[in-house]
């Protein structure tokens, strides 16, 4: 007897009528729905037609428990994963799981590749402990089978690496984006797509520390291959042009960022569809970009397509919904929409701290963002609240960064708080309450000086480390020293340098990370351990210099602590601009202050032109009053007054400020605390010329250039000058 087809069989496209096995029939269908997935929303109802057909082959023929059903129903899931459709790919992922947990067990390769798609699904939706767990799970078989040395085991890592940078666990995720290149380079080479990816996501952890000038060239290279690899079209090219607008809106160039962000909204919309969230993060990005630009009226559609696209997507307790949410307070607060702008920002907190915690980068920026909104609404109270939650958050953060980032990395992520520290100090300012002024004064303490900081007990934890760490000590400064050499030669006769800043960068961070007594020795300092160390008769002024409202709005402030005080005070002092001018710094010749300030033909000052006001006026009149019982003061310079001898300056034509109080400059008060002598030179004082403070130490030894004359470099610069000027004094 003739067996007939059944009757499903009879809708399959014509190419697969007259395939008589079945196996073969459901390999097709998936071959064929894995080439229409990239073509996106044009294709989508082919692909899943494709899919279902598949399914009904094999669940008729194997069953609903059958390894072949679970791998259909696995393709269903990925087609709405890349299809933004996350919510309803997670329980079909769920589903396969359990299926290949009866059939193949879970110990198998496609078991740990379902495990892996899961967890991507997971985190997309915003539940990142259960992400985490699954990457771990998947990544723990792939090292046995099929071992370290292959992509999916590449692939898994890298995006538990995305997984940690979107919780702020910066030191996991660079190490995983790095081993997990360096894999895909070795297996696969570079013209990979996959090592694009692994680029891409390098280049995003460092886009968020801040170091973009790092950030720049891998993100360039991955979208170079991207194009090469996959085309235009594709959405990891999109994804590509997208990640780069952000970076030029961080690097302030907006115009170049406009147009990448516009490419990317065309091709996502196009290949996508406006229902997809990498969609709306394109219009997020795009928004954010004209409200910097002051292009309000364009500003307001964007973010609200972006928010509401989110609600539907992920539903209305996801991290990027939050995001759109602290995007829209911030128009409305720009419009004076005062009551929309505070539910937004708080709904936004409240998401974060549910899904991140309050260790997390996002929690702090809502903190920041609700602490400068009732700053603006003067409503003191609240934003003082928010404020004393906020920064010692900033600590723990740039603390956790420093155990594993380079001194350049630090540097660079230290500035990225320059913004919410100079908001903090205006409003300590405009209340200084004594809570307030007891935080800001901790707060110097702790920024002041953090890099030399760090230097120091960094050679500190190394001299009481094992030998291998020693060596490892030496080597990078070994590669250091290398890099000084090159740096002294003309650029044309640089040869490798990249090679040998990767090789001192990477010696020092497995150098942080291999001692955990660094880590140890890292104390938050607080305002009280400062006042206890003072004596009768001595005061320590840490000098703030922060913007306020505008660019031209540089202010100078000094936050003094007495014995025995109950909190310090802060005492506004004068504009930067006034200081400029007075010390003809303005042009390209302020490294120059020093001919135009002071004379070395006789003690004090001769001053070019007549000023406004004298240097005494601006620093010291008005910390007079707040000094009367004192003779010895401890003081961390700020800004343009590291260009000063603050003793030489005149009080009247017949003394100075050294004759009235002995001075001892530091980098940073916290040096009270610490086991230190302080030596005064009572005859003379050096004073150095155009040193920027902010320089890392490579960044030094590049400045020194014409100073080498052997292998080894020091930190100081040549002395300019010297005056008699009363005491100079240093650790």
């Amino acid at each position: 007897m003739k067996q007939c087809l059944p009757i499903f069989l009879l809708f399959l496209p014509a190419w697969l009528v007259g395939q008589p096995d079945i196996n073969r029939q459901i390999d097709s269908l998936l071959d064929r729905s894995k080439s229409l997935m990239p073509q996106g929303k044009s294709r989508y109802v082919d692909a899943l037609s494709a899919i279902e057909a598949s399914e009904t082959l094999a669940r008729n023929s194997f069953g609903e428990q059958s390894v072949v059903y679970a791998k259909c129903r696995f393709q269903h899931g990925r087609l709405l994963d890349l299809s933004g459709k996350m919510d309803e790919a997670e329980p079909i992922y769920q589903e396969v799981k359990a299926i290949q947990e009866k059939t193949i067990g879970k110990e198998h390769a496609e078991y740990a590749t379902t495990v892996y798609h899961l967890a991507s699904t997971t985190k997309d939706l915003g539940y990142y402990p259960e992400a985490e767990a699954l990457y771990l799970e998947a990544m723990h078989i792939q090292e046995k089978t099929p071992g370290k040395e292959h992509p999916d085991y590449a692939r898994t890592i890298n995006f538990l690496a995305n997984l940690y940078r979107a919780t702020g666990e910066y030191d996991k995720a660079e190490p995983l984006c790095l081993e997990s290149m360096r894999i895909r380079e070795r297996v696969m080479g570079k013209e990979n797509a996959d090592y694009a990816w692994s680029l891409n996501s390098l280049a995003n952890v460092y886009t968020e520390k801040g170091d973009f000038d790092k950030a720049e060239p891998l993100y360039l290279e991955s979208m170079a291959i991207r194009e090469r690899v996959l085309g235009k079209d594709h959405p990891n090219y999109s994804a590509s042009l997208n990640n780069l607008g952000f970076l030029y809106v961080k690097k302030g160039r907006f115009d170049r960022a406009e147009a990448l962000y516009l490419e990317a909204k065309e091709r996502r919309e196009r290949v996508l569809g406006k229902e997809h969230p990498a969609y709306a993060v394109t219009l997020n990005n795009l928004a954010e970009l004209y409200f910097l630009k002051q292009e309000y009226n364009k500003v307001e559609p964007l973010f609200q397509e972006a928010k509401d696209i989110q609600a539907r997507v992920f539903g209305k307790e996801h991290p990027d919904y939050a995001l759109s949410l602290d995007n829209l307070a911030r128009l409305y607060l720009a419009k004076k929409e005062f009551e929309k702008a505070e539910v937004y920002y708080l709904e936004a907190r409240d998401i974060r701290q549910k899904v991140f915690g309050k260790d997390h980068p996002d929690y702090a920026g809502s903190l920041f963002h609700l602490a400068g909104f009732y700053a603006s609404q003067r409503q003191p109270d609240k934003a003082r609240a928010y404020f004393l939650e906020y920064i010692p958050l900033v600590w723990n953060l740039v603390n956790k960064s420093a155990q594993y980032s380079s001194e350049a990395q630090q540097n660079a992520y230290l500035k990225t708080f320059t913004t919410q520290s100079d908001q903090f100090y205006a409003f300590a300012m405009a209340y200084p309450d004594p809570s307030v002024t007891q935080m800001a004064f901790s707060n110097a303490l702790f920024f002041n000086g953090y890099l030399l900081e760090n230097s120091r007990l960094l050679l500190r934890a190394c001299d009481a480390a094992d030998s291998l760490t020693r060596a490892t000590y030496m080597q990078w400064q070994e590669a250091r020293r290398k890099l000084a050499k090159r740096y002294a030669r003309p650029v044309s006769e640089r040869k490798k340098i990249a090679a040998v800043e990767q090789e001192a960068e990477d010696l020092e961070k497995n150098l942080l990370r291999n001692l955990p007594a660094f880590e140890q020795s890292r104390n938050i300092p607080q305002w009280e351990t400062v006042r206890n160390a003072l004596k009768p008769g001595e005061t320590a002024i840490e000098f703030v210099r922060f913007q306020r409202e505008s660019p031209d709005s540089i202010q100078y402030a000094a936050l003094l602590v007495k014995p025995g005080a109950a909190a310090p005070e802060i005492i506004p002092l004068f504009k930067e601009g006034d200081l400029e001018k007075l010390l003809h710094t303005t042009g390209e010749k302020k490294v120059n202050y020093v001919e135009t300030l002071y004379s070395v033909q006789k003690r004090g000052i001769i001053v070019m032109e007549t000023p406004r006001k004298t240097l005494f006026e601006l620093i010291w009149n008005p910390l007079m009053p707040h000094l009367k019982d004192f003779n010895t003061l401890y003081f961390a310079p700020a800004g343009l007054l590291h260009r000063i001898n603050l003793g030489a300056v005149a009080i009247n034509e017949d003394s100075i400020v050294a004759d009235r109080f002995r001075l001892i400059g530091l980098g940073s008060t916290r040096q009270l605390v610490s086991a230190t002598t302080f030596q005064t030179l009572n005859a003379h004082a050096a004073l150095f010329g155009g040193i920027q403070f902010d320089m890392d130490s490579t960044a030094i030894l590049k400045a020194n250039e014409n100073f080498f004359q052997t292998e080894t470099a020091s930190r100081g610069l040549n002395v300019d000058q010297t005056i008699s000027a009363g005491e100079q004094a240093g650790p």
